[in-house]
């Protein structure tokens, strides 16, 4: 891979209560119990993508956006991010090798905040597409700027695209008709720390998660590794159970 700035998509997914959980918790019980979730999220994500098979995608392809994705772990922070070749092949002249990637990396979102979730670890993130540079664990870039800012502004447990990286996946959308694009992210009047704000988001529904116990999981996983919840963190809770009710309501499938 070349060391030269990429430009493609850049997501930041931090864990909601780490500190309450470190606070919580003695070294050794992070180090034997929440690390290696942590590290071991990568792998995981890399193997269900791999054994994930959809219509006109190739093995290389498949291959070629596992290898090309760079991941970043520090503290409770998950920084992903993948070039996105805009290039158009004779072969391809609805361009699948876009629209694909795109999809790769959302599922890989997908996959990190849903088995986070379910291990005790709730998450909010956000995405946005652009200019990068990612070295080992050094990276520059106003995307993962921006999507630090945006996702500090959440009041829930999940991940929302930008207003650029929006208008870019509605973008590929429009040209690849065929896909059912909400199977992926549905856009979704989201709680912030300045108002509700339309925005498009990730879908992601932990499994196991239905009608009947949405408040019981959500709870588990705010309340997961011995944290503690606070007054001021009932409210994300509360808007977390809505988001999941909604995505219940508007089920679709790939």
């Amino acid at each position: 891979m070349s060391d030269s700035t990429q430009t493609g998509l850049v997501a930041l997914i931090d864990i909601l209560g780490y500190q309450n959980l470190l606070t919580r918790n003695e070294p050794e019980i992070i180090a034997q119990e929440v690390i290696p979730i942590l590290l071991g999220i990568r792998v995981k994500v890399e193997g269900l993508l791999t054994q994930h098979s959809k219509e006109g995608v190739t093995k290389e392809l498949r291959d070629a956006v596992i290898e090309q994705m760079k991941w970043v772990s520090f503290s409770d922070t998950i920084l992903l991010a993948l070039p996105v070749s805009q290039e158009r092949w004779p072969d391809d002249p609805l361009n699948t090798r876009e629209v694909f990637t795109w999809i790769f990396f959302l599922m890989a979102v997908q996959f990190v905040h849903s088995e986070l979730f379910s291990a005790g670890l709730p998450t909010r993130g956000a995405i946005d597409y652009g200019k990068y540079y990612i070295k080992d664990s050094c990276f520059a870039g106003r995307t993962i700027v921006n999507t630090y800012q945006l996702s500090q502004q959440i009041e829930m447990s999940a991940c929302v695209f930008t207003e650029d990286a929006a208008k870019q996946w509605k973008h590929v959308g429009r040209e690849f008709q065929q896909s059912p694009f909400d199977v992926y992210a549905l856009e979704y009047l989201v709680p912030t720390k300045d108002g509700d704000k339309r925005m498009l988001v990730t879908r992601a529904k932990p499994s196991g998660i239905n009608s009947a116990n949405i408040h019981e999981s959500v709870m588990r996983a705010f309340w997961g590794n011995r944290k503690e919840i606070p007054q001021t963190v009932r409210p994300k809770i509360e808007n977390t159970e809505q988001w999941l009710d909604f995505q219940l309501q508007h089920v679709k499938t790939a």
